[in-house]
């Protein structure tokens, strides 16, 4: 093996775009040196002196660099020298072994939680753990309150006593009706701001009360031409809502009296007002060649 074929093997910025994901479960072996040959190691990029050689996969690393193929799992980032692994076989930094919820520099050998691709300490994952089940539980403790609320109603139906609609419950006393719809008058609120009624004025759906403009925004119907709500007769035109005023030709700006109209790149248009596509003229030039002949020599002449 000659040390030209070597040299050229190892170039000193290749190192970085040789790197492989993760050394193998083989163990990497020192190997014996040509006093006259230099490797170059594919961690440090540096020459290794002789009988500082390991060899694994086809690659040359010092001693101190042989694990060089490793990845950081939380920064990204290569381990050169020092580094960490834990029981899934993931690799990281020292200075990345941290909690991953509170930021403690964690101990290798002291005791510490992976869940969920994340390292945590125990008093973090003792928490978290902590705040899901108390989450379990009121979510539970929702679902329960909403079967009792439903059975109560049922019974207070079926033994014919005034029930509020909006909460279910008995109606004893300081009731309101509204369009023979019994509350109490805590719950006779609006049922999209959950805000009480100032004034008298409201509007009922489904048995629940409404402010007038929290009616509108919810089920008003909107004009595309103005952007305003539409209040009476409306006209559905083009998957669109519209006042009758509004629906106007996009040229010529009158309404559409016989109800035609033509619709053209999301605009309405009078049948004789519609935009003609632009006739495509194509001018083509031919040039024939002729000739003429020269009456003293007899000659072709091309023109």
């Amino acid at each position: 093996m000659s040390y030209e074929y070597l040299s050229s093997r190892f170039k000193k910025n290749d190192t970085d775009s040789t790197l492989s994901a993760m050394l193998g479960k083989t163990d990497p072996k020192p190997i014996a040196v040509e006093t006259n040959v230099q490797y170059r190691c594919e961690g440090c990029n540096r020459i290794i002196d002789s009988g500082d050689v390991v060899e694994h996969q086809g690659k040359y690393y010092h001693r101190s660099c042989v694990n060089i193929d490793f990845y950081c799992t939380r920064c990204g980032g290569l381990c050169i020298g020092k580094v960490i692994h834990t029981s899934t076989q993931k690799t990281y930094h020292p200075q990345c072994f941290t909690c991953g919820h509170c930021g403690l520099k964690l101990n290798p050998d002291r005791n510490y939680i992976e869940k969920g691709g994340r390292l945590l300490c125990t008093k973090c994952a003792s928490q978290i753990k902590e705040d899901k089940k108390v989450q379990i539980e009121k979510i539970q403790q929702k679902r329960e309150q909403q079967i009792r609320d439903r059975d109560e109603f049922i019974k207070n139906q079926q033994k014919g006593k005034e029930i509020c609609a909006a909460c279910g419950k008995i109606i004893t006393n300081d009731a309101v009706i509204a369009l023979d719809v019994m509350f109490h008058r805590k719950c006779f609120v609006c049922k999209a701001c959950g805000l009480p009624f100032s004034e008298s004025q409201f509007q009922m759906v489904d048995g629940f009360p409404y402010h007038p403009n929290c009616h509108s925004k919810k089920f008003g119907k909107f004009c595309t031409g103005c952007g305003k709500e539409i209040v009476g007769k409306v006209i559905q035109a083009m998957g669109s809502d519209w006042h009758p005023s509004c629906f106007r030709c996009t040229k010529c700006h009158s309404t559409f009296s016989d109800g035609a109209y033509i619709e053209k790149n999301g605009k309405p248009y009078c049948p004789s007002c519609i935009p003609q596509e632009p006739k495509e003229i194509v001018v083509t030039t031919i040039r024939r060649r002729g000739f003429v002949v020269d009456p003293r020599t007899g000659k072709k002449k091309y023109v």
